[in-house]
């Protein structure tokens, strides 16, 4: 058997073995959580399987960078500590071509990844929410006690709060005005009990009319044709029930491009689509990241166990943790933009390790 075979058919095996390992470690602590879940909302323990079954595409999802991280850390461990490094280093292999078949396993590894976000761990975490947040906790029955920021819009004519839609979304109820003062902060300009779009379609309304009668909070003067009237189209209150999680790539974008138009911020959406993106370089980066750490000729000379090289790898991999969730929250507060937050680690880490690469060639 090749090197190549041997080594893809040993990373094979490793990751296996590594994310099986994980995924039922994370699915135990999932559990005791959903237990508390079910015992606190009354509901059938019958309920605990379709939680795992929804919930296990994301764990699998968030625990491949690691799994990848361990597997060929342990692999090359392996390769350095026996006769197959020095019959290597003999044959006048060199590094590149020695780390060849680490490279082409990220690479599947990371497809694979990304592939299974796109298509597979949006719908299961969009039921996963959906059992826990209706078929469990039943939040769809509080009324505005559920998630009632979603029940807030923003357009030209100031800020709406919808206490209701009725006739197949074409008519808005209990609707409240506010605008912003000078001072910043929400006043109630008027209140009314129905608003309907202008036109027989309301896709193609160009604006909102006055229902029923008028509860003015302002002066009667401004009953004219800026009250009664509005230029509010009905794409200013759509709303994006699913988190960034549940959602797929066109998904994120077209949720940013929706609250551009209403006047809301699509900060979180832009990061979200970004991050997806990088994930794929990445998961590339990691088995890099190994080899600079375990093929380095004074980490060689040491002798070392398998449990130090682990550690210094699993060490360097949350170095990376940390510095992409200081990124991250560094994108969602508007220092950086999204895709700096998203794509500057990676560039650093590639920058890094081809430093260091070069450094363990020569």
């Amino acid at each position: 058997m090749s090197y190549f075979a041997a080594v893809i058919r040993r990373m094979f095996a490793s990751f296996a073995i590594a994310i099986s390992a994980m995924w039922a470690i994370y699915m135990l602590f999932d559990t005791v959580e959903h237990i508390r879940i079910i015992r606190a909302y009354q509901a059938p323990s019958g309920r605990l399987l379709d939680l795992a079954l929804a919930h296990s595409p994301t764990a699998l999802y968030q625990l491949a960078p690691l799994a990848l991280l361990l597997s060929s850390a342990a692999v090359m461990l392996g390769i350095s500590r026996s006769a197959e490094l020095t019959a290597l280093l003999a044959a006048g292999q060199s590094l590149k071509r020695r780390f060849m078949p680490f490279a082409v396993f990220s690479l599947v590894v990371a497809v694979a990844t990304f592939t299974l976000g796109e298509r597979l761990v949006p719908a299961a975490q969009s039921r996963y929410v959906e059992l826990v947040d209706l078929e469990i906790k039943h939040k769809n029955t509080w009324g505005d006690k559920w998630r009632m920021d979603r029940q807030w819009f923003h357009g030209p004519s100031g800020f709406w709060r919808i206490g209701g839609r009725r006739a197949n979304d074409s008519l808005l109820t209990d609707v409240t005005l506010y605008r912003m003062s000078d001072a910043f902060s929400l006043e109630k300009l008027l209140e009314m009990k129905n608003l309907a779009y202008l036109g027989k379609n309301r896709w193609q309304a160009e604006g909102l009319r006055q229902a029923d009668e008028t509860k003015m909070i302002q002066k009667q003067a401004q009953a004219g044709a800026e009250i009664l009237n509005f230029p509010e189209t009905p794409r200013h209150f759509e709303y994006v029930w699913r988190t960034a999680d549940e959602m797929k790539l066109a998904e994120l974008s077209d949720s940013a491009e929706l609250r551009r138009s209403q006047g809301l911020s699509d900060r979180s959406y832009i990061l979200s689509w970004h991050m997806r993106l990088a994930y794929v370089p990445l998961l590339f980066l990691l088995p890099v990241l190994a080899a600079v750490i375990i093929w380095n000729r004074s980490f060689l000379a040491r002798r070392p166990g398998v449990w130090m090289g682990i550690g210094l790898t699993l060490g360097a991999g949350l170095l990376v943790f940390f510095t992409l969730l200081a990124f991250k929250s560094a994108g969602e507060a508007g220092f950086i933009s999204p895709g700096i937050a998203a794509f500057m680690p990676v560039i650093i880490g590639v920058g890094a390790c081809i430093c260091l690469f070069r450094r363990i060639i020569s």
